[in-house]
């Protein structure tokens, strides 16, 4: 008898947990067995829709899941298993995704505004028109990611790897790219109004019509990189920024700073 009421409470206690974590008893019908499904059985799973909001997902396996249209704010993904999943759609903001993988996922419009992104894995990752501004992303993997047109406004990328990105037309204004990876990108048509891009490497990269408009680029390399029509009215550069062979950055307003 006494372990039958003992198991009755701790049944009540996980069932208490689950309505404060999905946001009440009205939810909790439909919250709990996509909760069970995304820890246990998420590889390929269909959780399109889900509502899991705060929900601890800690070094879950959701490989290639339908995820698209998911609540996942707030939720905890560190280093969760998200490789080619379907998160299009999903919000995803405040979420603790330190360390998560993410290679070839798709994030088409995904709302990542805020969330914590550091060393997470997005190489090839496809995260058109998202929403990453505010975003804490030092170190993230984003390889070949696709990234045109998504808001990375005030999003920290210091140290990120974003290789042979494609970042035409992104929102980067006020982005922190210090010491960032950047050789080969595609920055054609993208606003870095005020990002920081000190020491980052940019060999290769094409800068197409992009504005850098009073943009850090102290010790930036430039190396080969395309500029033919870049905005710079009051980027600050050092010497030792290299740019690419003839290119004179006075002629497109940049200043030297000593």
């Amino acid at each position: 008898m006494g372990k039958r009421k003992t198991n009755r409470v701790a049944w009540g206690l996980a069932a208490m947990r689950a309505v404060a974590l999905l946001g009440g008893a009205g939810r909790l019908v439909v919250g709990l067995r996509p909760y069970w499904v995304a820890k246990y059985r998420g590889d390929e799973a269909d959780l399109h829709g889900a509502v899991l909001i705060y929900a601890p997902l800690a070094s879950a396996s959701l490989w290639s899941a339908n995820l698209e249209g998911a609540n996942l704010s707030g939720a905890t993904l560190q280093e969760a298993e998200l490789g080619e999943a379907n998160l299009c759609g999903a919000n995803l903001r405040d979420a603790d995704l330190r360390g998560a993988e993410f290679t070839e996922a798709h994030l088409l419009r995904a709302d990542l505004e805020g969330a914590d992104l550091v060393g997470a894995y997005m190489t090839a990752s496809s995260l058109h028109e998202a929403n990453l501004s505010g975003a804490t992303a030092p170190r993230a993997f984003l390889f070949g990611a696709f990234l045109d047109r998504a808001d990375l406004r005030g999003t920290d990328l210091r140290g990120a790897y974003l290789n042979y990105a494609v970042l035409i037309g992104a929102k980067m204004m006020g982005a922190s790219l210090a010491g960032a990876h950047l050789d080969n990108a595609m920055l054609g048509e993208a606003i870095l109004t005020r990002a920081n891009l000190a020491n980052a490497s940019l060999l290769d990269a094409s800068l197409h019509h992009a504005v850098l408009d009073g943009a850090d680029l102290r010790g930036t390399d430039l190396t080969r990189a395309e500029l033919g029509g870049a905005k710079m009215t009051g980027a600050r550069y050092s010497s030792r920024t290299r740019w690419p062979a003839g290119f004179d950055p006075t002629r497109h307003g940049a200043v030297r700073i000593k």
